[in-house]
């Protein structure tokens, strides 16, 4: 019995992720990128704000959407390096678990 109870609990968890990450989707504009900043995807809200179609972007860097002067700037270049580490924006400490979370950025 604690078998299935525990397949149970794991099924309404994913469940739940799933439906969340499908209602961020329908709200936010989303964009998908490897960790080298080349556009995997992105949804339909993204490609609204920014005026492109999926064709338009898919394949192509990050750097694409950045001013010219920036993109070639080390500040960008450590951009993607602390990407690369999982490390960007805003970190605070998890006090219950002692361990940095990032909770500024979109990193999934």
């Amino acid at each position: 019995m604690e078998r299935g109870l525990f397949n149970s609990q794991k099924r309404l968890f994913v469940q739940n992720a799933l439906a969340q990450a499908a209602a961020i989707g329908r709200s936010q504009a989303v964009i998908e990128f490897k960790l080298d900043g080349t556009i995997v995807t992105a949804n339909q809200n993204f490609l609204d704000a920014l005026g492109y179609s999926l064709d338009e972007i898919k394949g192509k860097h990050h750097g694409m959407f950045v001013d010219p002067a920036e993109r070639g700037s080390a500040t960008y270049r450590e951009f993607w390096t602390r990407l690369n580490r999982r490390v960007s924006g805003c970190t605070i400490q998890e006090v219950r678990q002692g361990r940095p979370r990032d909770l500024d950025s979109g990193l999934v």
